[in-house]
């Protein structure tokens, strides 16, 4: 087995089918994108999996890592209807990186003006948006996000 470093200090073990497992983290503003990344992984071969439980990262990870396995590529969606969603965030980080797997995170985000013709044009009221206005969700949710965005 040969490793390939892929960038952002991620390291992916490459020949046998089933050697190793690149893991890549979904997240970012709702309305940004998330779903049309999800789709387009999928696309590419990646097997996508959409709002699980954190706890259950890991055991999608030891799946791809078992042998015989045909899950190389996983994607998993975060968004912020997790509870606690940067702390989860910074768990499944941890809990991989024990296990030498260090995985990408892709936020996808878009400026408000955007996300504010979306959720117009879709009718559909954003998560954080409570009683507040469209755009106070938004911001709340840009505040949410702001760490997990730096790092």
């Amino acid at each position: 087995m040969t490793e390939q470093n892929t960038g952002e200090g991620t390291h992916r073990p490459t020949g046998d089918p089933g050697s190793g497992i690149d893991v890549v983290l979904v997240t970012g503003l709702s309305g940004a994108g998330r779903g049309t990344a999800a789709k387009v992984l999928e696309d590419l071969g990646w097997y996508v999996a959409d709002n699980i439980p954190p706890e259950l990262i890991a055991r999608m990870v030891d799946l791809g890592l078992a042998a015989g396995s045909r899950i190389t590529q996983l994607a998993v969606v975060m968004d912020v209807r997790s509870r606690g969603f940067t702390g989860d965030l910074e768990w499944v980080r941890k809990d991989l990186a024990t296990r030498n797997i260090h995985p990408r995170v892709l936020f996808m985000e878009a400026s408000d003006e955007i996300l504010v013709r979306r959720y117009e044009n879709n009718r559909r009221s954003h998560p954080l948006q409570g009683n507040q206005t469209l755009a106070e969700g938004i911001a709340a949710e840009r505040a949410m996000l702001a760490p997990v965005r730096a790092s």
